[in-house]
């Protein structure tokens, strides 16, 4: 197995508990953000010998600093943005 590519997440916009952001790659993640800051986004598509499934979960803190870890088929990453 290949090492993962470095990535660095897109802007994330968060409006009345949805949440969006697009990966590096192009998927455009959709989700909600829960009232104790819990986050969970998802998208799939088509992909070489299977479907593509990515997700993100994680939370947000008082300071509106978000922590989350992404996750694909293959590959994992941490992200944090910050407001």
């Amino acid at each position: 197995m290949a090492q993962c590519p470095g990535r660095t997440p897109g802007p994330l916009t968060i409006v009345q508990g949805q949440a969006r952001y697009s990966s590096a790659t192009g998927y455009r993640l959709r989700g909600t953000v829960g009232p104790h800051g819990e986050l969970a986004m998802r998208a799939s598509g088509p992909g070489g010998s299977q479907p593509i499934e990515i997700r993100v979960s994680g939370s947000i803190d008082a300071t509106g600093t978000v922590r989350a870890r992404q996750t694909s088929n293959s590959c994992s990453y941490d992200f944090v943005w910050q407001k």
